[in-house]
């Protein structure tokens, strides 16, 4: 039997799938924000391990009520853990990497890049602009994908500059020498960027593409260039990474609630059917 009384049962029915779901939405909540993959995995794991055991236990004993709780059980556990990947993958790891390091404000494009390694965030002086007509895109046909890696420097828009600190990237967002849309170039009111991630940082093909920007256009690109992705409002976007992952896994978490109180009415009007 699932259990006495049909409230207690449907309760039951309701409250156990959804509490587990809400566990691992708040692991992965919580793990997403500190960077710990052992709170992404270790609290569903072993859950997803009690609740496996508790099935094959009832199901040797016949306990058919038993049975189907620890099933529904599995079953939130893994669209839960699914769901809460998606916010890590889309979002939340965006979001620790960006709240580890720096911000810096009103930097002007030639300070300096050295002195600015731990940088997330840069918003640079209104003069600096992205000068999209010193472009240069490097085209790697030998990888399975042909891809293009774009780079073009960020100067002052009033004065000559030839040493460049700050090189915003990205990746078939140009031609080899023109069309450049990578980030928010388009947008005039932008004069900010986020720092790329370490790989791109060390990724060899960006540093081809620097070079040859470099050999291209007289320009002298500083050994410790920073790649950035160009920006209006990197702090914002900072703040929307987290914003959009706390709604996605409240609306679902408040989405399976309703749709289990539904599936356990069902549920439960089959099965008294077939005890009857």
């Amino acid at each position: 039997m699932i259990g006495i009384g049909y409230q207690m049962t449907l309760w039951e029915l309701v409250v156990t799938p959804w509490l587990f779901q809400a566990i691992v939405l708040g692991c992965c909540l919580i793990g997403g924000l500190q960077g710990n993959l052992s709170v992404l995995l270790i609290p569903p794991a072993t859950l997803l391990l009690l609740s496996g055991i508790a099935l094959r236990h009832h199901q040797k004993q016949r306990h058919s009520g038993e049975v189907l709780i620890a099933f529904l059980c599995i079953v939130a556990l893994l669209i839960g853990s699914a769901v809460g990947w998606f916010a890590n993958i889309s979002w939340l790891a965006e979001y620790h990497r960006l709240s580890q390091g720096a911000s810096y404000f009103n930097v002007l494009p030639y300070e300096a890049s050295a002195g600015k390694l731990d940088a997330r965030t840069i918003v640079f002086t209104p003069d600096s602009a992205v000068i999209t007509s010193k472009a240069f895109g490097l085209v790697d046909a030998d990888a399975a994908i042909a891809r293009t890696y774009c780079v073009a420097p960020v100067m002052t828009t009033s004065d000559v500059q030839t040493r460049v600190e700050y090189w915003v990237a990205g990746t078939n967002c140009c031609r080899p020498r023109s069309d450049f849309q990578c980030g928010d170039v388009a947008n005039m009111n932008a004069h900010a960027a986020i720092v790329l991630p370490k790989d791109s940082q060390d990724d060899p093909s960006y540093a081809e593409a620097i070079k040859g920007a470099s050999d291209a256009y007289g320009l002298q690109s500083s050994n410790n260039f920073l790649l950035l992705s160009w920006s209006q409002d990197p702090v914002g976007f900072r703040d929307r990474l987290w914003k959009d992952s706390w709604m996605l896994l409240t609306l679902f978490s408040a989405a399976y609630l309703l749709v289990s109180i539904m599936a356990s009415i069902v549920l439960m009007q089959s099965f008294q059917k077939r005890e009857l």
